[in-house]
């Protein structure tokens, strides 16, 4: 690779020199490099001011022992300002409740996909349902039920795709009127005061949640249009493929629904957010609300015994 020095500029103010270069480098800088590796940054931009920046190898030297410093030293100022602005805006409860959200949410996901339990959910069981209406599918010479049932499901799946739009964009409007919002909520007595750029964050974080509801809906959407084909394109009743293609449309139907849940498990969340609107306390109870709903839904509710049962007694 061969290059040459890019830019430099030199500056000196408020009684403290700055040197900033960028460059490529190829050529062993010698002597020179090493001597300059060993001065201080002040001194160092004064020799640069002094030489005029007219001596290609002081650029060099000078680019090469510290652009790596200097790149460090922007991420630090970068960091710092980031910190600075969330302390001025966010107090350390916030971003504790703020955590603790996002742990319950990613927490609950991953302990309800995790091995044995995996199998004793209500999706579980579901799926198994799914696999035994597309066993019998293949057994049928006339589909129309079951391309019905599907076009049911994907009805469910277009509504929520399309109610998560204007969810989103009911909030983006919102981000012009966060004033009126704030004045709003601070009449509670017990809502906390925050900053305009609080409220916008929270906001953006609010769309955030629902643009990840759509994915998960549009996505189940979609794959709902995969099963259908799958329906049209199956074998005839009786044929030695039958069986094996009802697998795969099984296995896409799950796929869907796993999906879909996903889509409906991020609205719960997002209603357990706009309690930090309030109150972070509010945000804390509510995602903990959150998460034993869900679990109470999924692994000890009265459907999950009821399609179990059906699943002990039914054909296999």
């Amino acid at each position: 690779m061969s290059g040459a020095v890019a830019w430099g500029v030199c500056r000196e103010s408020q009684g403290e020199a700055e040197f900033l270069f960028a460059a490529l480098l190829t050529e062993p800088l010698g002597d020179v490099g090493s001597r300059l590796h060993s001065m201080e940054p002040s001194a160092l931009a004064a020799e640069a001011l002094t030489m005029n920046c007219r001596h290609a190898p002081y650029r060099r030297a000078v680019s090469r022992t510290h652009l790596y410093d200097r790149g460090v030293f922007f991420q630090n100022r970068l960091r710092t300002r980031i910190r600075y602005r969330l302390m001025r805006n966010f107090q350390i409860l916030d971003l504790i409740a703020f955590g603790y959200f996002c742990v319950a949410w990613v927490g609950y996901t991953l302990f309800a996909r995790s091995g044995r339990r995996r199998k004793r959910t209500i999706s579980a069981a579901m799926n198994k349902f799914r696999r035994q209406w597309l066993l019998e599918m293949s057994h049928r010479e006339i589909r129309l039920v079951d391309v019905n049932a599907l076009a049911s499901l994907a009805h469910n799946m277009t509504f929520f795709a399309s109610t998560t739009i204007l969810v989103i964009g009911g909030l983006f409007a919102l981000l012009g009127s966060s004033d009126r919002a704030i004045s709003a909520l601070a009449g509670l007595p017990f809502a906390v005061t925050t900053s305009q750029t609080a409220w916008e964050i929270k906001d953006l974080l609010l769309i955030v949640i629902f643009v990840y509801a759509f994915f998960q809906f549009a996505w189940a959407s979609r794959m709902s249009n995969y099963c259908a084909i799958l329906i049209g394109a199956a074998p005839a009743a009786g044929s030695p493929e039958a069986a094996a293609h009802a697998e795969r449309a099984a296995r896409m139907t799950n796929l869907m629904g796993h999906h879909f849940n996903l889509g409906l498990r991020a609205y719960f969340f997002a209603l357990a957010f706009l309690g930090w609107f309030v109150h972070p306390w509010l945000l804390i109870v509510a995602t903990t609300l959150v998460v034993m709903v869900n679990y109470w839904r999924e692994f000890r509710s009265p459907e999950l015994r009821a399609l179990q049962a059906g699943l002990d007694t039914g054909p296999r």
